[in-house]
């Protein structure tokens, strides 16, 4: 009888494959997915995900659970949700889609299914992966209002409140309402994100309409996400 000794990589692969470690790894892809959406732009949040996605994967694929097409609808989605960020003004369609892919590619790399094959699968090992899913999605939610609620003096989904201090762009906390309305300057080019200078302060900003060239006269129509939208002064 020979005796196996799991070795050190063993361990990190069982590690990383715990349930209660890919539910905690879930929530930080969410989280950082969720706040890219709402600063699009300032990177971190994506680099945070990315990060996470490769380590929550990893394991998953070397196992034989994650099938390469699964992470490839995850890639797939996240690529829809940069596209709908950077490119298309706004949040419609093409970012619905690339959540509903990323959830997919999370869920369905968890279950252990053999390319299209989803016949063998174990009740308790779907059970599993749907519990494991909830729990890091849950816990993203959690995470999500967690730390809006720690963006801004008085919390981020009730004020304004940009926090960026590079390159001397900074803002103070103030009502949105006060804001939709009055005309501003485009401080760097809007494709769609950018700064806009409105009574003196830069805001993070998002173009309703087309891009915005730097120096562009523009009016801010709304205020949702943390951030305003703002359309170019028509000449």
């Amino acid at each position: 009888i020979e005796t196996y000794n799991a070795t050190f990589y063993d361990e990190i692969k069982g590690f990383l494959t715990n349930g209660v470690v890919q539910a905690f790894l879930i929530m930080i892809i969410v989280g950082g997915i969720y706040f890219e959406i709402k600063t699009p732009g300032l990177g971190l949040p994506t680099a945070i995900a990315i990060t996470a996605s490769i380590i929550y994967f990893t394991p998953l694929y070397l196992q034989g659970y994650a099938q390469s097409w699964e992470v490839l609808i995850f890639v797939l989605g996240l690529i829809l949700i940069v596209f709908e960020i950077f490119v298309v003004p706004g949040f419609g369609v093409t970012g619905i889609s690339g959540i509903f892919l990323v959830v997919s590619g999370l869920f369905l790399a968890l279950i252990g299914n053999i390319n299209f094959d989803f016949q063998g699968i174990p009740p308790y090992q779907f059970n599993q992966a749907v519990l494991t899913l909830i729990a890091g999605l849950g816990f993203g939610v959690g995470f999500i209002i967690f730390l809006s609620s720690r963006i801004g003096k008085k919390g981020a989904f009730r004020k304004v409140a940009l926090l960026a201090d590079q390159e001397g762009y900074y803002s103070v906390p103030m009502e949105p309402d006060a804001l939709v309305g009055k005309t501003g300057v485009a401080a760097t080019v809007l494709r769609p994100s950018g700064k806009v200078i409105v009574d003196g302060e830069y805001y993070d900003a998002v173009s309703d309409k087309g891009f915005i060239n730097k120096g562009d006269e523009v009016v801010v129509r709304r205020y949702g996400s943390f951030q305003l939208y703002v359309v170019k002064v028509k000449e």
